[in-house]
């Protein structure tokens, strides 16, 4: 089996409120039989850090700059999101917004 990247925007009034929401919804939109590389696989997530600029920053802009983070890993100390099995990273933008990535299974 493989792996597929995502980027998950959700909302709610706490992470693990946002969290079950996203899980929800891909639940409804890929189904729950596994292997989707959504964040439907995904049990948990941990905080990272949001860019220093981050209030500059539209939803388009964070994306490419979760994306490029995604592509720019250091292979020797790869960070806690890069394996399929893991958690979910979760990176607060906004008062009640998320957004949550990483690998996920397929």
């Amino acid at each position: 089996m493989g792996a597929e990247r995502f980027i998950t925007f959700a909302g709610g009034s706490s992470a693990a409120v946002a969290f079950k929401a996203a899980l929800r919804s891909a639940h409804q939109d890929y189904g729950t039989a596994g292997y989707t590389g959504t964040i439907a696989e995904k049990s948990e997530f941990q905080f990272v850090d949001p860019p220093e600029n981050l209030k500059e920053l539209n939803h388009y802009q964070l994306e490419t700059w979760i994306k490029e983070k995604m592509d720019n890993i250091d292979y020797k100390d790869p960070p806690f999101w890069d394996d399929k099995w893991g958690p979910a990273a979760c990176m607060k933008v906004g008062e009640t917004d998320f957004y949550f990535f990483g690998w996920s299974s397929t």
